[in-house]
């Protein structure tokens, strides 16, 4: 998981008529009407490469079980419009206090201000070595306290395990693997393959029951992004297209692959997975059992060579 003036970009045109300023007719009037000023409607647009402060909705500290004792203060925020990407986490201590910047490059272009965008990450925080007391989190003016030493708040997540009976995706194009049940159907059609856990009969999210899942892989293997490229891209394409970003989740998969999870609204709701490997695209899209998607989603992981 990813410096500040806000400047008022407004464009006024001017259009004096002015009978004084034209050559001299015979019977002009000297004397004609006042100077007439029309003016087009200011739009605010933000100044290019601008950083603006993310409005944070609130934070919670989570400790976890391990050596050295996981922290992380869990952040609810919004970034500032459909098209902004997170471009600053800044985290400075003194004494017992925390302080965490979250910055963000907002949109450039005026399809992308319709909304604001719920965004949520884990920022880690270093205890190692620091004395007992009680700490405040200040992130962007939310605020939370923690007592440390203190019991986990959270249990470990068991070891993600994969049933028996399930199959295997493989993409050798960018190598990567995900694994799905057994009995599921595979379209393959070159950069673009999909998972159904049914073929649908009747009509749905983008044509998918509520109890079928439908599972896009694309992949770009010609393409070379970052992941942060990637989201941006997407996001674009979202806003171009009329959708609308419900949510955005920086999140690592248990493979240790990082990937954005997306919620996203257009055509029927629908949740994308965004992932690069190896420098290239991948992302997997998921129709109608989302709760299903995520199960299959989260096998993703790449392949050694």
């Amino acid at each position: 998981m990813f410096r500040s003036t806000t400047v008022q970009l407004v464009l006024v045109l001017v259009a004096f008529t002015l009978a004084a300023c034209a050559p001299a007719q015979a019977g002009s009037n000297v004397n004609g009407p006042s100077p007439t000023l029309t003016a087009i409607a200011a739009t605010k647009l933000p100044a290019p490469n601008v950083l603006r402060d993310m409005q944070v909705a609130s934070v919670k500290v989570q400790i976890g079980v391990g050596s050295p004792i996981p922290v992380d203060a869990f952040i609810s925020a919004e970034l500032p419009d459909a098209c902004a990407q997170l471009a600053e986490v800044k985290v400075t201590r003194q004494d017992f206090l925390f302080e965490i910047a979250l910055r963000a490059t907002p949109g450039m272009r005026e399809e992308c201000f319709r909304d604001t965008l719920p965004f949520r990450m884990y920022v880690p925080l270093n205890m190692v070595n620091l004395p007992e007391g009680t700490y405040t989190i200040n992130v962007n003016g939310a605020i939370t306290t923690f007592t440390w030493p203190s019991e986990p708040t959270i249990t470990p997540e068991p070891i993600m395990t994969v049933p028996a009976e399930w199959e295997t995706y493989r993409n050798e194009a960018i190598r990567f693997e995900v694994d799905y049940p057994q009995g599921w159907i595979v379209d393959k059609s070159g950069d673009t393959d999909i998972l159904w856990s049914e073929k649908p009969g009747g009509p749905g999210n983008d044509g998918v029951p509520a109890n079928v899942v439908k599972i896009d892989i694309v992949t770009e293997p010609n393409t070379t992004l970052t992941l942060e490229e990637l989201l941006a891209r997407q996001k674009q394409i979202i806003a171009d297209s009329n959708g609308k970003v419900l949510l955005e989740e920086a999140i690592t998969l248990p493979s240790g692959l990082p990937t954005v999870r997306m919620g996203v609204s257009g055509f029927g709701e629908s949740i994308a997975l965004l992932a690069v490997i190896e420098g290239h695209p991948l992302i997997l899209v998921g129709y109608g059992d989302l709760a299903r998607f995520d199960d299959v989603a989260h096998t993703l992981r790449a392949v050694q060579q």
